[in-house]
């Protein structure tokens, strides 16, 4: 984490000495007017990057049992750590105080693995695979599973704001804008028998080692909608340091797409009858030699599901002047978007390849960090 921030730090400041150099002949032009200015306005451009960590997407891919307590039950999921990403502002601050206009930016990607093993015990359920056959044992048991989970968000904003009052010690705006939200949220696991209580089998059996069972999710969500929201800012040493806080809530209306598929094994003799734990059948060399593992797969797949979201959306930062062209920021701010997707689960038995019991999910995700950008005005 420390070098990717270092990373974006250095490239923020290139970009900060970039634009400053290009702006350095409009800067010496209007030093001196600009407090008179009586053009089309002064526009604005700002870079910067926020260390956001989602939370509450809760991707449980197992629950651990343990033998010896029966109400000790825990659900495991990927952690999801801090990841850093950019963001982007541009807008024009109108003449005459007729209000400021912005354009905004972000997009965040963020990827987690999950592995847990415990070879001979099988305490770990199967919970995104369909139940039937799952297991080595035909019980929804493994001893090892594998789980990645993947998310992507994109999110803009077209904003209109304006002076809503002016106090000695605080000055509010506020704004309405435009917004659109794309989330994708994806979970993949896999449940292992790593070690099997097979009986022996002559030689060329090992191609009987069962095979995993695995299920992955997808969800997809486009929204947009109007958000509407106020800024404060108090000044905190004369017009060098500011402090600013705003909040927002916006109603999100759109589409989700999702997807459920399941794949999980079952071992057959040579005439296709399914053979049951503890597979003493197969110590028969005869038995063995016709045995073969078939695959159970099924799944479940929506487009285009109406769906209605929100974002609350709060920060909190401290702005410092550096001069008439330039000002820094740093901050902590909350994101919350709620019902931005829809997860399908398997809730019970299949019924001639098609699931007769699913669960729909509604997906949310909270997004809370650090952020740090320089603005420019010209």
């Amino acid at each position: 984490m420390t070098k990717q921030l270092a990373e974006r730090v250095t490239r923020l400041a290139l970009i900060a000495l970039t634009l400053s150099m290009l702006a350095v002949p409009v800067w010496a032009q209007e030093e001196e007017a600009v407090e008179e200015d009586t053009g089309f306005g002064t526009w604005i451009a700002e870079l910067g990057f926020w260390i956001a960590q989602p939370s509450g997407l809760n991707d449980y891919v197992t629950a651990v049992s343990d033998p010896t307590d029966p109400f000790n039950t825990r659900l495991l999921s990927p952690s999801h750590g801090t990841n850093e990403e950019d963001y982007a502002k541009v807008g024009i601050d109108l003449a005459r105080n007729k209000g400021r206009i912005l354009i905004t930016w972000y997009g965040h990607r963020e990827e987690s693995e999950f592995s847990a093993r415990r070879p001979g015990d099988f305490i770990f359920s199967t919970l995104l695979v369909d139940p039937t056959y799952a297991g080595f044992s035909l019980d929804g048991r493994a001893d090892a599973v594998d789980a990645f989970t993947q998310t992507r968000m994109r999110d803009g904003r077209l904003e209109y704001s304006r002076v809503a009052f002016t106090g000695a010690r605080v000055e509010g705006r506020w704004f309405a804008a435009y917004r659109r939200v794309d989330f994708f949220h994806r979970t993949d696991a896999t449940y292992s028998a790593l070690a099997p209580n097979l009986p022996p089998f002559f030689p060329g059996a090992p191609l009987l080692a069962p095979l995993a069972d695995s299920g992955e999710t997808r969800s997809k969500f486009r929204g947009r909608g109007l958000e509407l929201g106020m800024e404060f800012r108090a000044p905190l040493f004369q017009d060098k340091v500011a402090l600013e806080a705003s909040a927002s809530m916006t109603a999100l209306r759109g589409k989700a797409d999702t997807t459920f598929r399941s794949f999980t094994s079952f071992y057959t003799d040579s005439t296709g009858q399914l053979l049951l734990p503890p597979y003493s059948e197969l110590a028969d060399p005869m038995i063995a030699a016709g045995a073969r593992q078939e695959v159970f797969e099924t799944g479940l797949r929506s487009e285009s599901l109406s769906q209605s979201g929100s974002v609350i959306d709060t920060s909190i930062a401290i702005r410092w002047n550096i001069n008439k062209r330039m000002n820094a920021v740093v901050g902590f701010r909350n994101a919350y978007f709620q019902n931005v997707g829809i997860d399908l689960r398997p809730a019970g038995a299949t019924i001639n390849g098609s699931l007769a019991n699913v669960r729909q999910v509604e997906r949310s995700a909270n997004y809370e960090g650090f952020f740090g950008g320089l603005r420019f005005l010209f």
